[in-house]
C-alpha cells in the first residue's frame, strides 16, 4: 500500500509505521496549517523506515498528484473531517487520528462523504487494540459477565505543556471528543449497546494557562436496553506518575464483575476469585487491522472502527455540558 500523511498533531500516527502486514510505501507528507510541524514525524519514519519521508507544501496537491492507497490523517484536530472528506471523495482510504470531527456539521459532512465513497474510513480508537481492552472483550463475548448491570471508565492524563491549538475549542474540539472518545468507544465497544442519551459536566478550573482547554468532565451515558454508563476524564494525572495515563474500564453483570485496571484484566465470578490477573491475550497491531478490513475482514473487533458513533456521542456530551441538560440521541 502507498500511503500519504497528513499532518502530527495526535500522537498515535506512529501505528502506521508498526504493523507486520505489507509491504507499504510511504510515499510522501504534508501538513494542515502553519500550526503543524513535521519534523519529528521525519525522524520516526527514518528510523522506521530507513528512509527520508518526501515532504509537500500542499497536502491537497500531495493527495491530488500521488493518489495514494491511504491517507494517514493527523492533522489539527478540526481538520480532520475536511481532510478526511477530501481523500474519501477520491477514493483513498483514510486512516484517521480520532476524533473524527470535532462540530456536528463536519461530522454530517463525513458521515455523508463516507457513505457514498468506495474507500474506507477508519480512526485511531488505540485502545481496541491494547492487550488488556481486548481480553476484556474476548471475556464479556464469553460469557463471563452473564447479562451487564453497569459499565464505566476512566480515562486520565497528565496535563503538562500542550501545543497552541490545544488552547482554542475552535482547533482543539474540547476535551470530551479528544480524551474521552476512546473511554466512550470503549463501553461502546465492549456491551456492544448504541448510546440513547447522554449528560455531561466539564471544567476549565487548574488548566496552567491553556485558554479554553478543560481540564475534567463526567458523563453519565444511557445505553440500550436502559444500561446505565459512566465515563470520567481529566488531565489530573501527576507530572511524576508512572505513566502518562491511568485507563479503566469496570463492567458489572449477574454472573461477576470485570476490571481493567493498570493494564490487567482482573475477573470476579464463579470461577474466579479476581485475586490475579487474566492472561491478556494480544491483537494485531491496529494498522494491520485496517489493512484486514480493506481486505474486506467482517470480524467484528472492527465494528464501529470508523469512529463516527463515538464521535456523535461525544459531540453530544460537549453539547449537554455546554447547555446543562441530557442530550437524546
Amino acid at each position: 500500500m502507498r500511503v500519504c500523511i497528513i499532518g502530527d498533531c495526535g500522537g498515535h500516527i506512529g501505528s502506521i509505521f508498526d504493523g507486520r502486514l505489507g509491504p507499504h510505501t510511504y510515499v510522501g507528507a504534508a501538513a494542515s496549517s502553519d500550526l503543524e510541524s513535521l519534523e519529528g514525524l521525519g525522524r520516526l519514519a527514518l528510523s522506521k523506515t530507513g528512509r527520508e519521508l518526501p515532504l509537500f507544501a500542499d497536502w491537497r496537491e500531495m493527495l491530488d498528484t500521488l493518489r495514494p492507497d491511504i491517507a494517514a490523517v493527523d492533522c489539527l484536530f478540526s481538520h480532520h473531517a475536511e481532510v478526511a472528506c477530501f481523500a474519501l471523495e477520491r477514493g483513498i482510504h483514510v486512516f484517521s487520528e480520532k476524533p473524527a470531527a470535532t462540530t456536528v456539521e463536519d461530522l454530517r459532512m463525513l458521515e455523508e462523504t463516507a457513505a457514498r465513497s468506495g474507500a474506507r474510513l477508519f480512526s485511531m480508537l488505540t485502545a481496541r487494540f491494547d492487550p488488556w481492552f481486548y481480553t476484556a472483550r474476548k471475556l464479556v463475548e464469553a460469557g463471563e459477565l452473564g447479562d451487564l448491570l453497569l459499565a464505566g471508565g476512566q480515562k486520565s492524563y497528565k496535563l503538562g505543556r500542550r501545543p497552541a491549538f490545544f488552547h482554542r475549542r475552535e482547533t482543539y474540539g474540547g476535551t470530551i471528543p479528544w480524551v474521552g472518545i476512546h473511554t466512550v468507544d470503549q463501553l461502546l465497544w465492549l456491551t456492544g449497546r448504541k448510546c440513547t442519551e447522554v449528560y455531561a459536566k466539564q471544567t476549565t478550573l487548574g488548566n496552567g494557562g491553556h485558554g479554553e482547554l478543560e481540564t475534567a468532565a463526567a458523563l453519565l451515558l444511557e445505553l440500550e436496553g436502559g444500561l446505565p454508563a459512566h465515563v470520567n476524564i481529566d488531565y489530573g494525572r501527576p507530572q511524576n506518575a508512572p505513566s502518562h495515563g491511568d485507563d479503566r474500564v469496570r463492567l458489572v453483570g449477574t454472573k461477576g464483575v470485570l476490571e481493567v485496571r493498570g493494564d490487567r484484566v482482573f475477573l470476579i465470578n464463579d470461577r474466579q476469585d479476581g485475586r490475579e490477573p487474566v492472561e491478556n491475550m494480544t491483537p494485531e497491531p491496529i494498522f494491520d487491522g485496517f489493512i484486514r478490513l480493506l481486505q474486506g475482514s467482517d470480524d467484528p473487533m472492527y465494528a464501529g472502527c470508523d469512529g463516527l458513533t463515538a464521535t456523535r456521542v461525544c459531540l453530544a456530551a460537549r453539547e449537554s455540558a455546554g447547555l446543562g441538560r441530557p442530550i437524546a440521541l
